[in-house]
């Protein structure tokens, strides 16, 4: 199955130069990747499947006591991060939503 979490509001300090990186800033995350459901499609137990709690908890720690220069950095620093956490997960897919304008967005993915 596919489970996905969207929209996560993570505000991280990045930017070219420290006075950028000085304010937090938002980005957005879009996290999917599939899981084998088949044993909680038929329990309906909650042991049974992914707690996807666990990636929206991980994702909203992961920028602590960072700071990046690129997007491009933050989303495979993530990325790999996810991968190593979560090995149980197949087919990881992220994406981050920088808005610099106000009328637009960029998304890395």
């Amino acid at each position: 199955m596919r489970i996905g979490l969207s929209q996560l509001s993570l505000p991280v300090h990045l930017g070219i130069t420290p006075e950028e990186r000085s304010q937090e800033q938002e980005v957005l995350i879009w996290v999917r990747f599939d899981y084998d459901t088949t044993k909680a499609e038929i329990s309906d137990d909650l042991a049974d499947t992914f707690d996807y709690q666990k990636i929206y908890d991980f994702v909203k720690a992961f920028p602590k006591d960072r700071e990046w220069n690129l997007v491009e950095k933050l989303y495979a620093d993530l990325k790999t991060a996810l991968q190593k956490a979560f090995p149980e997960v197949q087919d990881l897919d992220l994406s981050v939503y920088k808005t610099p304008w106000e009328d637009a967005s960029v998304i890395f993915n």
